[in-house]
């Protein structure tokens, strides 16, 4: 039997694809069946073999029902598609209503698996990776400092200031603390420009000015990276960011699921991730594998 996401990566871009597969390796890894999916982004930068749905199987559609606004969708223990039991008699095909932002407490049994399924591929490994070391240039001991600033956030852009102060006075706090350790600071944005004019005094870098990597798409990705989707050219030119937050020292990771899934599969084990806070008005540690998703909504609903 098969667990599968017929529309894994029809929503969203890769941060939100990213939860609706985790979600489907929790469910493969509970009840050892095979995985298998739509097209998706991940398969560009993951070394993954992903395998289409059978059109001659038969699958049991699951649903996430309900108001997405509610809090109720964003806990694991009330998600009809986590507690599916019976895959001796079906194939199922889970329709996560909320993109899967689940509390990723539920995710922490399988952190080593996920980790082992999801590394970077042969071409990532070995023409980006090489890049980014050598354009840090860091010596043994030396750190850096990664920033996510997603300055829009899609429908809740009229309702989101981005929080320039809470950046400025967290990054003063781990320079204070670390000093000279700290080399560079690289910031990741759908708007540098903006980004490092308003955070001026950290001398921030833009790492795609420094370093030409153009991932074009595979042939089971063209249809997801359509031109105008990510910047312009089919091209994964968010990857150069994604694989560095996967290998900074500190992220202050934006209000979004891209940053928060490179969060995840940071193997650093001393780094420490920061986001954003309504509640207390500042940038807060976190435990990417212990955390609500999206704080800015989900602060709205008291979960």
């Amino acid at each position: 039997m098969y667990v599968t996401c017929s529309n894994l990566g029809t929503v969203g871009w890769l941060g939100n694809q990213f939860y609706r597969y985790l979600a489907l390796i929790y469910l493969s890894e509970k009840h050892n069946q095979k995985i298998q999916t739509s097209e998706w982004l991940g398969e560009q930068i993951f070394n993954l073999s992903c395998k289409r749905p059978d059109k001659n199987l038969t699958y049991k559609t699951v649903n996430e029902e309900g108001d997405k606004h509610s809090k109720e969708l964003y806990k694991p223990d009330r998600s009809k598609v986590l507690a599916l039991e019976d895959f001796k008699n079906n194939n199922y095909d889970v329709l996560t209503h909320n993109n899967a932002f689940y509390h990723t407490s539920y995710l922490q049994e399988y952190k080593d698996v996920i980790l082992q399924k999801l590394q970077f591929n042969k071409e990532v490994q070995t023409k980006l990776v090489p890049q980014i070391h050598e354009f840090l240039d860091l010596k043994e001991g030396e750190e850096f400092i990664a920033v996510h600033a997603r300055m829009t956030l899609g429908g809740y852009c009229n309702k989101w200031k981005f929080p320039f102060e809470w950046y400025r006075r967290k990054l003063n706090e781990i320079l204070k603390e670390k000093g000279e350790k700290v080399k560079k600071i690289i910031i990741c944005s759908d708007n540098p420009a903006h980004v490092i004019k308003g955070l001026s005094e950290f001398n921030m870098i833009n790492v795609n000015h420094h370093i030409k990597y153009e991932l074009l798409p595979c042939e089971t990705a063209k249809d997801v990276a359509k031109p105008g989707d990510l910047g312009g050219t089919g091209c994964f030119n968010f990857t150069p960011d994604f694989v560095m937050m996967t290998l900074c020292d500190e992220l202050l990771t934006s209000d979004s699921t891209f940053s928060y899934a490179a969060a995840m599969l940071n193997r650093k084990p001393h780094a420490r991730y920061y986001k954003s806070s309504l509640r207390d008005q500042q940038l807060v540690q976190y435990d990417p594998w212990n955390s609500h998703l999206l704080n800015f909504r989900t602060h709205q609903w008291g979960i």
